[in-house]
């Protein structure tokens, strides 16, 4: 029996998606300006640390009013929906708030890729000094190792020591990349919508997981600015301090200039900034979902947490704002870290507006692992960046690893339940759950309407016959379900089923409840997974299912298969079957 992980993969973007919009051509020396600002057919595109805010007397975008309760903000880009998060850094599991089924359905465990694209579990290493620190180890396809030796020793503040990286091809270069960040503005002036442009650096820490800084992906853009010409312009102006989440972000792995994309440009999905930063613009940083995997192919970076040690050397790389969009490289050190807040490293690093997301890699017993995300510089006196802690470290982990949470497995099969073999359409089985208890001692609890235990083989929904347009089973526990592994197809070819996506709904569903602050959105089941989608391909020969895993975004009590029939086939016999096979449901363990 094959396994198949559900994974919605979309292509790479297509940059005419959603707006008019052409690739940034490449830029002549005298459109070079100090500020980094150059042109997007027209329009100015900027360096993203111009977002940066730090006056917050007129800010009107705090969220108290949601609720305190919170340390992480989610923002889809793609729909406009708002989460606020409460990450509990001790305890989390796989990609638990990537809100995978809801968008993209990207579940990225692929059997044939489990041991390569899931980082491991946390480890400790230690520095010469005695003093640890916990990391992971990334990944890089084809276990690649960089051949970059760090330097010490080198000047950085004062002398120009950056280097242009002629292969971003090459490993650890190709899992940075160059961001291209939209906000819609209206212009005061023409009462228009305008699109402003912003431009920084990213970098791969998961199969689709990107980092940069903060105000590369948040910020105040109803501002006056300069324009090449020092001329102040005011038609964005509105006179409050009022940062928000960009319209689209793009997000170019390896790019050196306009004209080399070796992988594309692929779209965030989803925006996660922490509380202090979404509140307060404090502790500079963000991560984005992006709409496809490419990390898979290009790998992502190792990570470690708590790290400084004064005048330990790294390197960084990223994107100039006066290179042309072409990826430089520097060495630098560490010179102090700011105690008084935590966050923030100071570095002798030489850099520019662009290279804000940039990554710090130190290189610690011989391995390589990110450290901290450039964010600022003060003149020509020190630059810097912030370090990443544990709770950065615990987030980002959770995208690509499990931590701290061990599984209890439940093994149910279809004698388990219990049924006749016939599809009931009683008021008994449809309204009252009946109890199953395994050998084992785990209990769950169902109710179902034309569902049963068929041929001694499966639990099959049938929603087809004469006067028949629907079938379910629910199910019910008494601790949370993250994650079931279970067994599906259809009984026979359509021919005899005539249930498909054209004529009907199958899914799985969980129960959505009604939001305290939106009381015009109903309580009501929900689609988890749709089993007659292309993606799907749920097979149509019973005795060849497919294993599919299913994580749930949120852990859940219970969960219903439901299948429809939207025009009805007349039939006297049971068509529109769905079987059920084996399924392992995954609790938490105490």
């Amino acid at each position: 029996m094959k396994l198949f992980f559900i994974s919605i993969i979309f292509s790479l973007l297509s940059l005419q998606a959603n707006f008019n919009y052409s690739q940034p051509k490449s830029l002549k020396s005298d459109e070079e300006r100090t500020n980094q600002n150059h042109l997007i057919d027209g329009v100015e595109f900027r360096d993203s640390s111009e977002l940066i805010t730090t006056n917050f007397q007129n800010q009107e975008t705090i969220v108290e009013k949601e609720g305190s309760n919170y340390n992480i903000v989610s923002k889809n880009l793609n729909t406009g929906v708002l989460n606020f998060i409460d990450f509990d850094e001790t305890s989390y599991y796989y990609r638990q708030y990537a809100f995978d089924t809801a968008e993209t359905k990207s579940n990225l465990r692929k059997s044939e890729k489990t041991n390569n694209v899931q980082e491991s579990n946390i480890q400790i290493i230690s520095n010469n000094k005695g003093e640890s620190f916990l990391y992971t180890e990334g990944y890089t396809p084809n276990y690649e190792s960089s051949n970059y030796a760090v330097k010490s020793g080198a000047r950085i503040i004062g002398d120009e020591d950056r280097k242009h990286v002629t292969d971003t091809t090459e490993w650890p270069y190709r899992a940075t990349g160059y961001i291209l960040t939209r906000y819609d503005v209206l212009n005061n002036e023409t009462g228009k919508i305008d699109s402003r442009y912003y431009t920084g650096t990213a970098f791969l820490e998961g199969p689709d997981l990107i980092v940069t800084a903060g105000h590369c992906a948040y910020g105040d853009v109803t501002t006056s600015y300069k324009d090449a010409n020092d001329v102040i312009h005011t038609e964005y102006e509105d006179h409050l301090n009022n940062p928000r989440f960009p319209d689209q972000i793009i997000f170019y792995p390896a790019q050196n200039g306009a004209s080399f994309r070796p992988y594309g440009g692929i779209k965030v999905e989803r925006v996660y900034l922490e509380k202090n930063y979404y509140t307060d613009t404090l502790k500079d940083w963000a991560c984005c979902k992006l709409e496809s995997p490419i990390g898979n192919e290009i790998g992502w970076y190792g990570k470690v947490a708590n790290f400084y040690q004064k005048d330990y050397p790294f390197y960084s790389f990223g994107y100039p704002g006066s290179k042309d969009g072409k990826m430089y490289t520097a060495d630098a050190k560490f010179t102090d870290f700011e105690n008084d807040n935590g966050w923030y490293y100071r570095t002798n690093l030489d850099s520019e507006g662009g290279q804000s997301g940039s990554p710090y890699r130190v290189n610690i017993n011989g391995g390589e692992f990110m450290c901290g995300i450039h964010t600022y510089n003060v003149g020509n006196s020190y630059s810097g960046g912030t370090r990443i802690d544990e709770f950065m470290f615990a987030f980002l982990n959770s995208f690509v690893a499990n931590h701290n949470v061990i599984y209890e497995v439940a093994s149910i099969k279809p004698s388990d339940y219990g049924f006749a073999d016939a599809y009931p359409t009683d008021d008994s089985t449809k309204d009252n759950f009946k109890t199953h208890t395994l050998s084992t001692g785990f209990t769950f609890r169902t109710r179902r309407y034309r569902t049963g235990y068929i041929q001694s083989e499966y639990i099959v929904m049938s929603c087809i016959k004469t006067n028949i347009t629907e079938a379910f089973i629910e199910y019910e526990f008494d601790v949370p379900v993250y994650r079931i592994d279970v067994d599906l197809a259809h009984w026979r070819e359509y021919s005899h089923e005539w249930l498909d996506k054209d004529k009907g709904i199958a899914e799985l569903q969980v129960w959505h409840e009604r939001s305290w602050w939106n009381p015009l959105v109903s309580s009501r089941w929900v689609q988890k997974f749709d089993l007659l989608s292309d993606e799907t391909a749920l097979p149509r020969d019973r005795t060849q299912p497919t294993t599919y895993s299913i994580e749930f975004d949120s852990p859940v009590t219970g969960f219903r298969f439901y299948s429809k029939i939207n025009n009805p086939d007349i039939s006297d016999s049971n068509r529109g079957r769905i079987c059920i096979g084996n399924m392992n449901i995954y609790t938490k363990a105490d």
